[in-house]
């Protein structure tokens, strides 16, 4: 860990995997919460950094690291703007971690606001439509197969999970306060019904979620 401490890589700011240019931190804000991954210059440099060696150098530097993201060799920390540029000159990529909105500009989605029973969705003959009719003739029906619902939650009383992970309100329950992802399950439900479901809650109910936390769903 300590062999991190001096090397710089003045490349590092141009070098932008996996994310967006407009996801980067942006100069001159307060304190905030990040992602911090290794840049392209560190993991060529250094065969074993991980998640656990970038939270142990900050933990040296007096950086309270609030979340490891094993997936991505990255943490997650509350950071000011000085530590943000001294990491990025020492090769490290820094993200903003604020909550990103599910469906920007679109009104919030509720299972009650669908026809029928509470729980079902809207009247669209999809199954026809994009042929997956013709599949389910031949026997292919999802079966022996699991689809993972990485979305708002998981609402819906016709069909019960095989395993379910809440990582906004850790509720040992499904729950889906926004909607969203209950819409989505049914969707699949419809293309592949004898599929099993993984419910992962990682959006809260205002339909909103930090990248982080979709990196904590998808790593469980």
């Amino acid at each position: 860990v300590d062999a991190f401490e001096g090397k710089r890589a003045p490349e590092a700011a141009s070098i932008q995997t996996n994310a967006l240019v407009s996801d980067q931190v942006k100069l001159g804000s307060d304190s905030q919460d990040v992602m911090i991954l290794p840049g392209n210059s560190l993991m060529k440099s250094f065969k074993n950094i991980d998640a656990d060696s970038i939270a142990g150098y900050l933990k040296d530097k007096g950086v309270e690291v609030d979340e490891k993201l094993d997936v991505l060799n990255g943490v997650t920390a509350k950071l000011d703007q000085k530590s943000i540029e001294t990491l990025k000159e020492q090769g490290y990529q820094v993200y903003d971690n604020s909550p990103r909105s599910l469906l920007p500009d679109v009104p919030k989605l509720t299972v009650r606001n669908t026809e029928g029973k509470p729980w079902d969705m809207p009247k669209i003959d999809d199954v026809n439509w994009t042929g997956t009719s013709e599949l389910h003739k031949q026997g292919l029906t999802g079966k022996g197969q699991v689809i993972a619902i990485i979305d708002s939650g998981y609402e819906h009383p016709e069909k019960p999970l095989v395993a379910w992970k809440d990582v906004v309100d850790n509720s040992p329950d499904p729950v889906d306060p926004n909607g969203h992802g209950t819409h989505v399950a049914g969707d699949a439900m419809k293309m592949a019904p004898d599929a099993d479901l993984v419910g992962i809650r990682v959006m809260n109910a205002q339909g909103s979620g930090r990248p982080s936390d979709i990196v904590k769903g998808v790593q469980w």
